[in-house]
């Protein structure tokens, strides 16, 4: 089976073009991935920029599921409860710092705001950055 000529061309021509090509398709595999599984880009935006902090009590661990921890708090005589990343060594009745929305408490990270919104940004770039030259490699070479 043979390489398509259209593509042929692109990597005859120009091999920036053939790494773009792997680069974005991975970025829009991984991206389009994230945002199905549900981390929410517009809440998480908004908590980077304008969130406020409180105090909550972790009233439950999973050690073996990435260090989760299942923490309570409350703003304004209001009671929530979520589930983050809260360290293995958290114990129930541990206190720890939970950021939320304002007007928006039951949008809340245990993790310092802004820290996922660019963990989903840069890691799916390094890696599509590494598919673009793995994409490069494989079809500047054809039959090999």
């Amino acid at each position: 089976m043979g390489t398509p000529s259209a593509l042929l061309l692109i990597v005859e021509t120009k091999p920036f073009s053939t790494w773009c090509l792997g680069f974005f398709a991975c970025l829009m595999f991984f991206w389009v991935g994230i945002t199905n599984s549900g981390f929410d880009w517009t809440r998480n935006w908004r908590l980077a920029w304008a969130s406020l902090e409180v105090d909550a009590v972790i009233i439950r661990t999973e050690p073996q599921n990435h260090c989760l921890v299942e923490y309570q708090f409350e703003v304004n005589g209001e009671r929530y409860q979520r589930k983050g990343s809260g360290g293995c060594t958290a114990g129930i009745g541990d206190k720890i710092h939970v950021y939320y929305l304002p007007g928006e408490p039951d949008f809340s990270t245990t993790k310092t705001p802004g820290f996922d919104l660019v963990f989903v940004i840069f890691a799916p770039m390094v890696l599509s950055a590494f598919a673009g030259l793995v994409v490069l490699a494989r079809i500047s070479r054809p039959g090999k």
